[in-house]
């Protein structure tokens, strides 16, 4: 009896230990849930609050270009605005004192159409050349044109070409202030006429700015003596009035050249023609000098003959091979493609070859600028140590020389201004470019 209530109790107990344990199980089973779903909306959360902060960011970045961007305009419309004062007050002034002539009230209606117009372009100071500016001034009052012209036609003088060319003088500013009455570069001439106007701002822009004068004789003539071949007796034929028009027709007789520098390309096709009709007559010759000497008693001519034109054969061989050398040279300078170094086709080299030159030449004119100013420069040392330039092809190999170091000290000055890939793209498309002496 003792023994089954011992059993009894300790099975009580096993079922009382093993309902504590399920509970807490469950209990733990619960928490646990409970902690997966906090951390999920904690990931929730911070994926969200992520995504906010890049919001938060990216509308930071907007605000700090807005701003930017408000104050630059504030700046311009500041100036703006200030323009618009001066010119009403002008308005306000002719308004409020008596004219000098009728012909000033008559054309105030159209100085008062156009006057806002002329506030939004800013004076001209030489920031790009004067024809693109007046041609955009001119085109922004194009619309007052009709009311320009029934003035002129009713009244002659009213609104002539004075009055337009007095109009674009007062856009003038900087160093282009005061416009002279006559233009000292073009024989005095009287500024009194747009076309007049804008001759004076192109030679003043050419000095000013450029820093040589267009016409300037000096540097044609230098910029001619750099030339060599074919192209110094082109551009000596043409003669050229101007730099502008010295870098045109340098452009278009480089174009319209033979395929090939100093004419490459014909030269060796002649002289590969030549080679062939040379061993056709050499041919000739052995076959006469293998008859019998009685058949031709002219023998020992013949062989004399024959010994010139193999003589002639060699030489003209001897000026192809150093032909594809110099070639093969110039496509390594070139960077050309290895297939094309290797190869012997004098067509393939001239194929690439000019469209690399041809690529290459356009940056004559991004270097004109800077190019004159050197020469500028180049003169006055010349001066100093009394070396003169002739227009003359005719200079010994000492002058060649003194020459060619002019242009690579050019060379250089370039080449401490630009990248070292800017300088050989430079320098090498250049037709007066400096080579160097293999």
């Amino acid at each position: 009896m003792r023994e089954r209530d011992n059993a009894q109790g300790e099975r009580d107990l096993a079922i009382l230990a093993y309902n504590n344990e399920k509970k807490e199980s469950r209990r733990w089973r619960f928490s646990y849930r409970d902690k997966d779903r906090r951390v999920q909306e904690l990931i929730r959360e911070k994926f969200a609050k992520q995504l906010l902060y890049q919001r938060n960011v990216n509308h930071h970045q907007q605000n700090t270009r807005q701003l930017q961007t408000n104050a630059q305009n504030q700046l311009v419309i500041r100036q703006r605005d200030q323009n618009i004062l001066n010119l009403q007050g002008q308005i306000l002034a002719l308004q409020n004192n008596p004219l000098g002539n009728m012909a000033d009230a008559r054309r105030l209606p159209v100085l008062n159409l156009i006057a806002p117009i002329l506030a939004k372009n800013k004076p001209y100071t030489g920031q790009e050349p004067p024809d693109d500016y007046l041609d955009r001034l001119i085109q922004s009052i194009s619309f007052a044109q009709g009311h320009m012209t029934v003035l002129e036609n009713a009244n002659a003088g009213d609104f002539d070409d004075a009055v337009k060319c007095n109009i674009y003088k007062a856009q003038m500013g900087g160093k282009y202030l005061p416009v002279p009455a006559q233009d000292p570069y073009n024989g005095n001439a009287n500024i009194n006429t747009p076309a007049t106007l804008r001759a004076w701002m192109r030679s003043h822009y050419q000095r000013e700015t450029v820093g040589v004068a267009d016409n300037d004789a000096q540097t044609i003539g230098f910029l001619k003596n750099h030339l060599s071949g074919d192209l110094y007796t082109w551009m000596r034929a043409v003669a050229p009035a101007g730099i502008n028009a010295f870098f045109t027709n340098l452009k278009d007789m480089w174009l319209e050249r033979a395929p090939n520098l100093n004419g490459g390309q014909n030269y060796q096709s002649n002289s590969s023609a030549e080679i062939e009709k040379l061993n056709s007559q050499i041919a000739s010759l052995q076959a006469q000098l293998a008859q019998p000497a009685q058949v031709h008693p002219q023998n020992n001519e013949a062989s004399a003959n024959f010994e010139k034109l193999n003589s002639k054969v060699a030489s003209l061989e001897a000026q192809l091979a150093e032909s594809m050398q110099v070639h093969s040279k110039l496509a390594q300078r070139l960077q050309l493609p290895e297939n094309v170094i290797n190869s012997n086709n004098p067509s393939i080299f001239d194929s690439h070859i000019n469209q690399e030159l041809e690529k290459r030449l356009g940056v004559i004119e991004i270097n004109l600028a800077k190019l004159t100013k050197l020469i500028r420069e180049d003169t006055i040392d010349t001066k100093s140590t009394q070396y003169r330039y002739s227009e003359s092809p005719d200079y010994n190999n000492g002058g060649l020389e003194k020459r060619l170091e002019q242009i690579e000290a050019h060379l250089a000055k370039f080449a401490r201004k630009d990248t070292k890939s800017s300088q050989r793209q430079r320098s090498e498309s250049s037709p007066f470019g400096g080579w160097k002496k293999d």
